[in-house]
């Protein structure tokens, strides 16, 4: 053996859906991948460092695929796999099937235990002994309790002294954890998480403490420090408009010289795209669109901008993608304004609400007259508000 072969992923969100649509398709075909992947290169172990669900009580579905999957590597020599929940899972859902996980050569740390080294795991290599240790989401509370009961002055002193307590000597040593460190840059669906009284992880505490740190909870591809490596592998899907498509693993090789990782592509199954134009172009956009993306699949969004009101657009819009492998998930129209003289209170005040209505809808839609059915629906309902009162 040349190397003791390691996978890097979290935020797989199973059950995750996206305007009401189901991905559970495109995250099967993940799960396929990566379990063809996993045999072909002869990993050794398999790390999922948090959010495996989207939200604590996942569908029967998910919890399906997860446990699927988790089975389908059970006959793999020389193989396990590490697993801790991120803020978006339940600790006690993986509690329930424990013995499951452990037959099938997987591991669950769902929380910062009362002991310490009970966050240690341990697995003898060709090159010597690998030591995990594994930091799970926590809630501010749980922190607190640790800090009070170990007699630490502050949350600086209980992580230093956490990062360096290990019951066994090991001559490697890689940290999990789901949480917020260093500068890291956001996808934008992820939720945010808190410290007591800090806003994330300095990797001044990591360093000379790890070889290497597989982070999950950042949607976003990253390494935030080179010493120790620190790295998001970021979520095997994109989960939001206006994410990269581009999706990774790391696999990390440890050997006589140490260790060393690389990102590694997920192939996409679908791809998020967004659209922006005016309503002027949106005809020109939607042809390049689609030779652009004539062979893909996927889910559109379209933003257009316009000083009118539209209708019938996302149909027409719809008509056009039949032929193509893409749905419209979203369209925005995003109004521009016209200029306009700003009333005072007092202006308002002795102004109708009819004249209200046809000012608001001119610095709206940047049109002089209102249309009559539009006025009149809105007389109608002034009438019978006022007819109750």
């Amino acid at each position: 053996m040349n190397q003791f072969k390691i996978i890097h992923t979290s935020d797989w969100h199973l059950g995750k859906k996206l305007f009401k649509v189901e991905r559970i398709e495109e995250h099967i075909l993940f799960l396929n991948w990566l379990r063809d992947y996993i045999l072909n290169e002869k990993i050794n172990l398999l790390i999922i460092a948090g959010d495996i669900f989207d939200i604590p009580t996942p569908s029967n579905q998910a919890q399906k695929a997860f446990h699927d999957f988790i089975f389908s590597l059970r006959n793999i020599p020389n193989f396990q796999t590490l697993i801790i929940p991120g803020n978006h899972d339940s600790p006690s859902l993986f509690e329930i099937p424990k013995d499951f996980f452990k037959e099938n050569n997987a591991f669950i740390y769902p929380q910062l235990e009362k002991d310490l080294t009970k966050n240690n795991h341990y697995i003898e290599t060709p090159f010597g002994t690998l030591g995990i240790k594994l930091l799970p989401y926590f809630r501010n509370f749980e922190l607190i309790n640790h800090i009070n009961q170990g007699s630490f002055p502050d949350v600086e002193s209980f992580f230093r002294h956490f990062f360096t307590n290990w019951d066994k000597e090991a001559q490697h040593k890689i940290l999990i954890s789901h949480h917020g460190f260093g500068q890291y840059s956001v996808a934008g669906s992820e939720h945010a998480i808190h410290l007591s009284g800090i806003d994330h992880f300095p990797t001044s505490w990591l360093e000379r403490n790890f070889d290497y740190v597989a982070l999950g909870h950042i949607h976003k591809r990253q390494v935030i420090s080179q010493t120790p490596p620190a790295v998001y592998c970021g979520s095997p899907i994109p989960l939001r408009f206006g994410e990269s498509n581009q999706k990774f693993i790391y696999e990390v090789g440890l050997s006589s010289q140490g260790i060393t990782y690389q990102d590694k592509e997920v192939p996409n199954s679908k791809k998020l795209i967004q659209l922006k134009c005016s309503i002027e172009d949106l005809d020109s956009n939607l042809e390049k669109f689609k030779k652009k993306f004539q062979i893909s699949k996927g889910y559109l969004e379209v933003q257009v901008t316009t000083d009118r009101p539209l209708a019938g657009v996302a149909d027409k819009i719809r008509d056009e993608l039949k032929d193509t492998g893409f749905e419209l998930l979203s369209f925005i129209p995003k109004f521009q304004s016209s200029k306009t003289e700003i009333k005072s209170i007092d202006q308002i005040s002795k102004t109708s609400l009819e004249d209200l209505f046809k000012d608001y809808y001119k610095t709206k839609y940047s049109e002089e007259i209102i249309p009559p059915t539009l006025l009149e629906s809105f007389t109608d309902l002034l009438n019978e508000v006022r007819d109750e009162d």
